[in-house]
């Protein structure tokens, strides 16, 4: 799906929430090579990010992140072995550093 994914942003068209949520969970699984990774988070944002691609994305995320309990949830964060800094959209950045 990535590589689709990818040919299609190039071709400055939206995916719909449904497509980036395949994208991302292949990112987040460890199914995507940091190259495609790397082509895929270019092209998106040479192209804008839409409401729904950003949506889908955050939805992923969030469905594998990990919580962090310390009396109460504090922060969540992604599954170690799957941890690239590359997959996350630059948005997301601050919430990590």
């Amino acid at each position: 799906m990535i590589k689709a994914a990818i040919a299609k942003v190039v071709e400055q068209q939206d995916l719909s929430e449904a497509e980036m949520i395949d994208v991302m969970n292949q990112v987040m699984g460890g199914e995507a090579t940091p190259a495609q990774i790397g082509a895929f988070i270019t092209a998106l944002r040479m192209k804008g990010e839409t409401v729904a691609e950003i949506t889908g994305a955050a939805k992923v995320m969030r469905a594998r992140a990990t919580p962090i309990r310390v009396g109460k949830v504090l922060a969540r964060l992604p599954p170690t072995r799957v941890f690239r800094p590359a997959a996350w959209p630059s948005t997301c950045t601050p919430i990590i550093a």
